[in-house]
């Protein structure tokens, strides 16, 4: 397996955002229909993932994960068609559907007796041809996996998710040769370990 520098699913990247909140304009409401018993917050508006137009709405619910999934099928059934596709990755289970050229996805997992889910469309029909930021350093053996791009008022931000072949401490290295020779200062400068011992830079 691959050493991440930051590497996360979609799921986990709902999970990451969940308190960013957005300014948006009035054509870029996402108000998807919700189970019974929810409290729902903006998690992304307006924002890009990998240069596709996304949206993301989280919510929890006093359902239980199947009658959550139960609901969304009932909503994205369609007769004659088939129905939404079922998958379950790293203790989420999730459905999506296609709406045109608009892919929904909703997630779901128990957290304390609650269940929490991420609920994401995601327009497929621009895609672009390169999401890397121009600005990147563009170092041998990295490879970039995922760009998120998000607005809050003014502020532009981006998460960039990366994965290489090299040691941590190697890439650590290179990266901050990289931005000093791009003019920039060094600053803070710390190291993080996760519970399940991922090392974050």
């Amino acid at each position: 397996m691959k050493p991440r520098l930051h590497d996360l699913l979609p799921s986990a990247l709902a999970a990451a955002l969940c308190a960013a909140g957005a300014n948006v304009r009035a054509d870029e409401t996402f108000e998807p229909p919700l189970p019974p018993r929810s409290e729902a917050h903006a998690v992304l508006k307006g924002g890009r993932l990998n240069g596709l137009e996304t949206q993301i709405l989280r919510f929890t619910t006093e359902l239980t994960v199947a009658e959550v999934l139960q609901f969304y099928e009932r909503q994205w059934t369609r007769a004659g068609e088939p129905g939404p596709r079922q998958v379950e990755r790293a203790g989420w289970k999730a459905i999506s559907t296609m709406d045109g050229t608009r892919q929904l996805t909703v997630q779901a997992r128990s957290v304390q007796g609650a269940t929490e889910a991420p609920l994401t469309q995601m327009e497929l029909g621009r895609a672009p041809t390169d999401f890397v930021p121009r600005e990147l350093p563009r170092l041998a053996g990295v490879q970039v996996t995922q760009v998120t791009e998000s607005r809050d008022g003014p502020r532009r931000s981006r998460l960039i998710s990366m994965v290489s072949d090299e040691g941590f401490e190697l890439q650590v290295q290179r990266w901050q040769q990289a931005w000093l020779r791009q003019g920039w200062s060094p600053g803070l400068s710390r190291e993080q370990r996760g519970a399940d011992g991922a090392r974050q830079w």
